[in-house]
């Protein structure tokens, strides 16, 4: 009997034996196939990852790509490249924006916003699931985009200085022998039998394969003015109306916007830069006297050598200079004609002048010395960015990116309390300031650079100076309930164009920006208005700059996402 019951115990553990190995084998087999599939489980969670991550990026280049002349096509391949720099080689990328998709709310909203969509699809090879013939699984990622839209308001320097090119003089008679340094023959495309070609470009068309922007080719003899208006023109190509607007405004003795905020599409549906934005570039002139904005009848402006309140530019009146006054009594009439002792044509102009500025003390009951300057100063700084705060004030696009771009070839030396009523900001102890410092300007930029030291608009030492500084904070802080001071939160880029801006060193003030002593004023003043606008000053040697530095301006705004 116990023999029996051996060999069945035996038969058993045998059976056993072949159970735990079957058993085995199967698990082997399940677990094996729970790690493949936790491996490409994972590989899909990586890649899917990476995907979006890829289509992340993919979708802000194809945002920043959201400029005048863009298309669909350069959208698209600005996706897809940086989905390949992503190592999806094989991902392809679908690019959709309101003009692709037309009914879609989500792209087209109301006011219209620079939105991208970016959808991209690629496989995912596998590790295990091959084993049963599925080699790869389709992963796809969805974003979206968008680039701050901009409310550009770009501030331009007009004042008479703005033919400054046309400089050489005659070395004999100090006689200008280019008449183009008279604003009546830079702003007049033919008078008097000479041809200035003014206000006329030539433009290429925009490259999508390559991206390459339309270049103006400024045609105008009238230097470097012109090729402030070119470069601005160039600027335009950065931005994409509707979406994005534009103000110009300019600043002589005064200051006027010249196209207001809104106003530069008057159709919406179909609005290019060559809508308003280029004809009011093109149309746009040195200030060469007159009446101005805070002074309509010309009472205050301009005076001419009898010493009446006729606006006008100042030209040499030979048969009186030749009474050794000197500087020579000023006349209307321009000339550009051989006269002797020229053999050469020669313009009298010689710049403009103020009441009691006339050569010959006593010939005029008004002559006076120093003379007061503030009636023909015609670089109103404070100005012209007070006039883009107020364009900036009543912007009703409360979620767009605001910019201000001043472009100046001189230091502030004109400013005044308003235009119905205007008070000149020029202490008399200024007056004769010329050549160590500018009319207007006690060169104070110690105290004008904080605010808390800075004069009052009520103090006599208030001067031009002190009034742009107070204009710059109006335009680029934030507006501060307690004190009052600041407004419109704006991003200010300023340009100094040419050599003026690093005359008048102030020796005694080091500039917080560059750390620099004996800095110019005109340099002091436009590092701190980009200071507190969070931007960034350019200085322009030369007019062939500014297209490089237009251009620069232009790629760092255009790469914000946001507000």
């Amino acid at each position: 009997m116990s023999k029996i019951i051996r060999n069945v115990k035996k038969k058993f553990s045998r059976m056993e034996r072949g159970q735990v190995l079957v058993i085995v084998a199967l698990a082997a087999v399940g677990i094996i196939a729970i790690v493949g599939l936790v491996m490409d489980v994972g590989l899909l969670f990586i890649g899917n990852a990476r995907l979006r991550r890829a289509v992340d990026a993919a979708a802000i280049s194809a945002a920043l790509q959201y400029r005048q002349g863009f298309d669909t096509v350069s959208l698209t391949s600005a996706a897809n490249e940086f989905l390949q720099l992503n190592g999806f080689s094989a991902a392809t990328a679908t690019v959709d924006d309101c003009i692709t998709q037309p009914l879609d709310t989500t792209l087209c909203t109301t006011p219209p916003r620079k939105l991208v969509r970016v959808y991209a699809k690629t496989d995912i090879k596998l590790a295990f699931l091959p084993v049963i013939g599925i080699n790869s699984i389709t992963i796809s990622a969805t974003a979206t985009s968008e680039t701050a839209s901009l409310d550009v308001v770009l501030v331009i320097d007009r004042s008479e200085s703005m033919t400054y090119d046309a400089k050489t003089k005659d070395a004999t008679t100090g006689d200008y022998i280019d008449p183009m340094r008279d604003p009546y023959y830079c702003n007049t495309p033919s008078v008097n039998g000479l041809s200035n070609a003014a206000r006329t470009y030539t433009s290429t068309v925009y490259n999508s394969v390559t991206h390459s922007y339309p270049t103006y080719v400024l045609t105008s003899a009238c230097k470097p003015f012109f090729s402030v208006i070119g470069a601005a023109i160039d600027f335009t190509d950065i931005l994409l109306f509707p979406y994005d607007q534009m103000s110009i405004v300019t600043f002589d003795k005064d200051a006027v916007a010249n196209l207001a905020l809104g106003a530069d599409c008057p159709n919406p549906n179909n609005c290019t830069a060559n809508s308003m934005v280029i004809p009011t570039l093109e149309n746009l002139t040195v200030f060469q006297g007159g009446a101005t904005t805070g002074d309509p009848n010309g009472a205050n402006s301009l005076f001419n050598g009898a010493g009446s309140a006729a606006p006008a530019r100042c030209y040499d009146n030979r048969a009186i200079s030749a009474m050794n006054c000197s500087p020579p009594i000023c006349m209307d009439s321009p000339v550009w004609t051989p006269s002797p002792p020229n053999t050469t044509p020669y313009t009298n102009y010689k710049g403009l002048e103020g009441a009691g500025q006339d050569a010959c003390p006593g010939v005029f009951t008004n002559y006076v010395y120093p003379p007061d300057p503030s009636h023909y100063t015609t670089t109103n700084i404070g100005a012209g960015l007070k006039m883009a705060g107020d364009e900036l004030a009543s912007d009703s696009r409360q979620d767009v990116l605001w910019v201000v771009i001043l472009l100046t070839d001189g230091v502030p030396n004109a400013g005044y309390s308003s235009d119905t009523t205007p008070i000149y900001y020029c202490p008399s102890s200024t007056w004769g300031n010329m050549p160590a410092l500018p009319v207007c300007d006690n060169g104070d930029a110690a105290d004008d650079w904080t605010k808390s030291t800075r004069p009052l608009s009520t103090d006599a030492a208030y001067d031009a100076l002190s009034y742009a500084f107070n204009q710059a904070d109006y335009v680029g802080l934030p507006y501060n309930a307690t004190t009052g001071g600041g407004g419109q939160d704006a991003l200010i880029y300023t340009i100094g164009l040419g050599s003026e801006l690093i005359n008048y060193k102030i020796a005694s003030f080091t500039d917080p920006v560059t750390g620099n002593a004996n800095e110019g004023l005109g340099t002091i003043f436009l590092n701190y208005a980009a200071m507190v606008g969070r931007g960034q000053y350019y200085p322009a040697p030369s007019a062939t700059q500014l297209d490089t530095i237009f251009r620069e301006i232009g790629s760092n705004i255009a790469v914000r996402l946001a507000k």
